[in-house]
């Protein structure tokens, strides 16, 4: 993957769905094909598609390509697992096939997905979650998060951008995801999605900027488990039995403190994955975060 900034325009769609609907062929196994793209931390948005068939035993094999509207189009190997009763996907990129970047084979960046969600939601396909970037070395280069829609939505919505004169990611509902290897900041009204592996929620509630007496309420299911409060510099450890498939947690500014705005540092500890959120608000209002069960 040799990383750059990819802007959608009519003659992207075009090349875009021209790719999609390639010839493709593994045998007599059924070949899934996603389509999105890769967001990296610093913003960067980068063109991906993936192609894998499944074996019997859950492994996967196929070829990822990265950049393919732009000039650093480079065609990868990739193997994994998938399991579509628990809805997740793993793989890593192990080789190039072919490249249009100039850029050495020591400095190409190989993604790696680990338990990325399937979705179906609405009758469309999605494969969404977390990516991170190694070096042939193993040393990381990038890190961010992975959206995918299968190729049946994609063509829906190449149509639809067409008549409308619009951009064909304004017409896919892509789930909103936490990278959970940056600060995530949200602000009022965004509401974002998270997967959870372990049977408890517990999280750290604090203020990591000026202490300046913003105070919060905290809102999980329609429960106040916090109303009021006051942020320092201390860890406030709140922790939820989970006993239901979705948890609704609402974040709140009661004020704004001597210094706008209000700012509290959350960190959600799932497994071995720590989720780090920052929440800008202004008074009264609210971020909210939807934790699904897998």
């Amino acid at each position: 993957m040799k990383l750059g900034k990819v802007f959608y325009s009519r003659r992207f769609l075009s090349v875009f769905v021209l790719l999609l609907f390639g010839y493709v062929c593994f045998s007599q196994l059924q070949t899934y094909e996603f389509v999105g793209a890769l967001k990296t931390s610093e913003n960067a948005i980068i063109t991906y598609k993936l192609v894998f068939v499944e074996y019997e035993n859950g492994n996967i094999e196929g070829y990822t390509i990265t950049d393919f509207a732009g000039k650093n189009r480079t065609k990868s190997n990739i193997s994994g697992r998938v399991d579509f009763k628990k809805k997740v996907i793993s793989f890593s990129e192990t080789q190039n096939v072919y490249t249009q970047s100039d850029a050495g084979e020591q400095e190409f960046c190989y993604v790696h997905v680990k338990q990325a969600e399937i979705q179906n939601k609405n009758n469309k396909s999605f494969i969404s979650g977390n990516f991170q970037g190694l070096f042939p070395n193993n040393e990381i280069c990038v890190d961010g998060t992975l959206n995918l829609v299968s190729k049946e939505v994609l063509l829906k919505a190449y149509n639809k951008a067409i008549e409308k004169d619009t951009s064909i990611t304004d017409l896919i509902d892509f789930p909103e995801i936490i990278n959970t290897n940056a600060n995530n900041h949200i602000q009022s009204g965004d509401d974002f999605k998270i997967s959870w592996l372990s049977d408890t929620i517990r999280m750290y509630i604090s203020d990591e900027e000026r202490i300046d007496g913003d105070k919060i309420s905290l809102i999980i299911n329609g429960e106040k488990v916090l109303e009021n409060y006051e942020l320092t510099k201390n860890k406030k450890t709140i922790s939820v039995p989970i006993t239901q498939s979705e948890y609704v947690m609402e974040i709140v500014a009661v004020n704004e403190g001597s210094h706008s705005p209000n700012t509290a540092y959350i960190q959600l500890v799932d497994s071995d994955n720590t989720c780090r959120v920052i929440s800008h608000l202004n008074m009264l209002e609210k971020a909210t975060i939807t934790i699904k069960k897998r």
